[in-house]
């Protein structure tokens, strides 16, 4: 039963997210300054470099083994799908993790802007520049958090 209340805690807090993270857009001319060069992948798509990260135990990874391990985390302008009920899609987008610029894993991650952040992030902020991992409560999810220029990027895994 605790298993199923944090998972209906942790979509509920994606939602309010999301509501929060598209009024700021919506404030927002532009739509831009995210603070990242984007950059082309091989299949001509835009992506977001956010950096070096380490994964310090085997997760699931949109279903996949990733194991543990230190990956370059590419975010793509892909839309996470299929669209989950509440959410704001352009604040859902697919996160690549790459070895030897080889992509070894891609899960969705959740895309926080500076203003929505202190709004709906309660724990203490990485330092801009930084990632963190956490073990989330029950034991059963693995969370990588980096903060780019004040942009947070939220993945969260399965432990597997």
């Amino acid at each position: 039963m605790k298993r199923y209340l944090h998972i209906v805690f942790s979509c509920a807090t994606a939602a309010v997210i999301g509501l929060s993270a598209s009024a700021v857009s919506a404030q927002r001319a532009g739509g831009g300054g995210r603070g990242s060069q984007p950059a082309a992948s091989a299949t001509g798509e835009t992506v977001t470099s956010i950096g070096t990260v380490h994964i310090g135990r085997a997760v699931k990874a949109d279903g996949q083994p990733l194991p543990a391990g230190t990956y370059q985390l590419r975010v793509t302008e892909r839309q996470a799908s299929p669209d989950a009920p509440g959410q704001t899609p352009e604040f859902e987008r697919w996160a690549e993790f790459l070895q030897g610029g080889q992509a070894k894993g891609r899960e969705v991650v959740t895309v926080v802007t500076a203003d929505a952040a202190k709004t709906v992030l309660k724990e203490k902020f990485p330092a801009s520049g930084s990632c963190r991992t956490d073990v989330l409560k029950g034991g059963d999810y693995y969370r990588l958090w980096c903060n780019r220029g004040g942009t947070h990027y939220l993945v969260h895994f399965n432990i597997g």
